[in-house]
């Protein structure tokens, strides 16, 4: 079996049974506020889990508090209801051309979508939260390879993180 592949086999089988430790939950707590508790707490139990888990990796860095929350929320725009099925159905159907809206209705194109753009529909989300723009810009950009000049700053180095 490829290396790929094992990484796959990894991730659902992680989907099935990670969950955030109540120190971690409470250590997330304390780095948002207000409506970024309420979009951390709106993300499903295994998103909750691979957010806290990189942006407790990300805090080794000593980041500052805007890019933790950015690093806290960067896959806050995978709504309820993309579980198990729809995560495996996107990576062996993937659709990199699928544009960001209007909104797709049909369920296997609405996972696409969701696939491919939860960055932006994140960064929207926090931005209406009140996050800063960098912050925006992380949660925007964490699937965008090779950073550019002009990125938020901890961009790149929050991309090596979440890659591990």
């Amino acid at each position: 079996m490829s290396t790929r592949a094992l990484t796959r086999v990894r991730q659902v089988w992680d989907l099935l049974t990670k969950r955030t430790s109540p120190e971690d939950e409470v250590w997330a707590l304390s780095v948002l506020q207000g409506p970024e508790v309420t979009l951390y707490r709106g993300m499903q139990r295994y998103d909750r889990y691979h957010c806290t888990s990189v942006a407790r990796r990300f805090a080794e860095l000593e980041p500052p508090a805007w890019a933790l929350k950015g690093a806290l929320l960067h896959d806050c725009g995978k709504p309820w209801g993309y579980g198990l099925f729809w995560r495996v159905f996107v990576v062996l159907f993937p659709d990199p051309d699928i544009p960001s809206a209007p909104r797709a209705r049909l369920p296997w194109r609405w996972a696409q979508q969701l696939y491919r753009w939860h960055g932006l529909y994140g960064a929207e989300r926090a931005r209406a939260a009140g996050l800063n723009e960098d912050a925006c810009t992380i949660i925007r950009d964490h699937h965008a390879r090779g950073a550019v000049q002009g990125d938020a700053p901890w961009l790149a180095e929050f991309q090596r993180i979440d890659d591990d």
